[in-house]
């Protein structure tokens, strides 16, 4: 196999002391991939990829130990080609506790938090967040000698969306590939501390 990767990247976005987010600007990024199989003997494994990432900030001066900000993610993947495999949309950046099945972690690239990981597999996927993230306390305080310390205490309430979809040609191959266009998006609405 031989490939060649690209990838073009821009933040404006930036993180002031005892921020609980990145605040007033964007963060941009686009990825491009090219993978070529040499000796193709039982199954040509070429393809190409797509990703991209893209996300806003807006602070809001309320009151608070930080700034609120609005927050806005879009982020997509396009794969083809004969060697395209499927990846997975759902679970989240994190972990989540206290929840009756496991969640998380989940895809940094196509997050759709609620979902379990891999809710959707796709050789295109997209998904989407708006988020309103707020401060609740600052502690700043610990346990005596012990290496437990609390700084503070956020909190989030957020909208996610995404879908995913195979090609024709990849959609034969794997089971879970049966969709072949784009279809309902998974939906979800939470908060988070």
């Amino acid at each position: 196999l031989a490939g060649v990767i690209a990838s073009l990247g821009f933040a404006t976005a930036r993180t002031q002391p005892f921020s609980i987010s990145r605040e007033d600007g964007i963060a941009l990024s686009l990825t491009a991939r090219r993978r070529w199989d040499r000796a193709p003997d039982v199954r040509d494994a070429t393809y190409t990829e797509f990703t991209t990432s893209n996300a806003l900030y807006q602070s809001l001066d309320l009151p608070g130990f930080s700034r609120h900000v609005l927050g806005l993610r879009v982020s997509g993947l396009r794969r083809t080609g004969n060697g395209a495999s499927p990846s997975s949309i759902g679970g989240a950046s994190g972990i989540i506790v206290a929840a009756p099945v496991d969640l998380g972690p989940g895809t940094l690239l196509l997050p759709v938090r609620g979902f379990a990981r891999g809710a959707r597999i796709g050789t295109s996927a997209w998904t989407a967040s708006a988020e309103y993230r707020f401060p609740l306390v600052s502690v700043g305080r610990g346990v005596k000698l012990l290496p437990l310390f609390l700084d503070r205490v956020s909190g989030a309430l957020f909208a996610d969306a995404g879908d995913a979809w195979c090609s024709d040609e990849v959609a034969g191959r794997y089971l879970r590939c049966a969709d072949t266009a784009p279809g309902e998006p998974l939906v979800s609405a939470g908060a988070e501390l």
